[in-house]
């Protein structure tokens, strides 16, 4: 299967009172794209009293693919450790546009490109959906928002905060890593197209086989 690996990919996050600051902030404190892995770089917290709150998530930017390759199916490969217990995230699209820049909650959260998914420490091989698909198979670059659960949980519910001692955390090795840089392993079609006369004119989109 061939393979992608990202062309940019980094950790953004907050903390803060208000949860609901943390929602809507157009940037965060911590900004990063160049380290090899980081600690809690997916998290939602909250201390015992519930006055401070922290939310730290993951942004992976994939180059664009020759625009006649034609995949039907892709697997988003992520290397994670000191996962939380029942951890989930989901994989939102990216709206980021410059990649020096702070892109904290730059994401579609009604665009999903994987819904809840559990997470373990090491490898995770997550199934991209047909949406993500799309989205590979289009003109232009790939790029995905890993976030906490309960981030997609607060953003429809009024962002509503998280419970007193709320703790999801996992760290996060990126492409600069040598051994455990994420990648995507995707299939193309192996079909065939058999004219035996007259013409087919495609005058936009794909035929996937």
């Amino acid at each position: 299967m061939p393979t992608l690996t990202p062309d940019w990919d980094g950790y953004v996050g907050a903390g803060t009172g208000n949860w609901a600051t943390l929602m809507t902030a157009a940037s965060g404190k911590t900004f990063n794209h160049t380290a090899e892995s980081a600690a809690g770089a997916i998290k939602v917290s909250a201390n015992s009293n519930n006055t401070l709150h922290f939310k730290n998530e993951v942004f992976l930017e994939f180059g664009a693919l020759n625009s006649l390759t034609l995949i039907t199916s892709a697997k988003l490969y992520i290397y994670l450790a000191n996962v939380t217990s029942g951890m989930e995230i989901r994989g939102v699209k990216g709206t980021f546009t410059n990649n020096t820049s702070n892109n904290f909650n730059d994401f579609d959260i009604d665009e999903d490109y994987f819904t809840a998914t559990t997470i373990t420490n090491g490898w995770n091989a997550i199934t991209l959906n047909s949406d993500a698909i799309l989205a590979l198979s289009s003109a232009g670059a790939f790029k995905i928002f890993l976030v906490e659960e309960f981030v997609h949980t607060s953003a429809g519910n009024s962002n509503a905060q998280p419970d007193a001692n709320y703790l999801k955390s996992a760290d996060f090795y990126f492409s600069e890593h040598a051994s455990f840089s994420p990648y995507i392993d995707y299939t193309e079609s192996s079909g065939t197209i058999k004219l035996n006369s007259g013409l087919a004119q495609l005058t936009s989109g794909k035929i996937i086989l």
